[in-house]
């Protein structure tokens, strides 16, 4: 089955980088322009946002074994995991000195706790 879905204007384009459907069916979503972090309800097409932190520029999200969205975020040099039950924001920052990271993709390898990250470099 394929729905399609549309954010409203009201807040601006949100432009929406990546997608994560969860296993509970609520698919996460990331809004770039806004520092958000997206949750769709498909069952009610209803949105709710997350807001990241100042500065935030997130783009991927997964969803990890754990069950929670993990985000890379380039705006705050930071991994970003959301728990799905309370909502709250943990930031795993870059060590000290790595300099601005244009982190981009995420994956958790198969089978293990262990999260890996694409940084693009120019």
């Amino acid at each position: 089955m394929c729905r399609d879905w549309s954010e409203p204007d009201e807040r601006g384009p949100y432009s929406t980088i990546r997608i994560a459907p969860a296993p509970d069916g609520t698919v996460w979503y990331t809004a770039q322009a806004t520092g958000e972090l997206g949750r769709l309800d498909q069952s009610t097409g209803e949105t709710h946002h997350i807001t990241l932190g100042g500065g935030s520029a997130p783009h991927g999200v997964i969803v990890g074994p754990d069950g929670a969205p993990w985000i890379p975020d380039s705006g705050l040099n930071a991994i970003v995991r959301v728990d799905p039950a309370t909502e709250e924001v943990r930031l795993y920052l870059l060590p000290a000195g790595s300099g601005r990271a244009n982190l981009n993709t995420a994956t958790f390898e198969s089978g293990e706790d262990a999260l890996v990250v694409v940084r693009l470099s120019r």
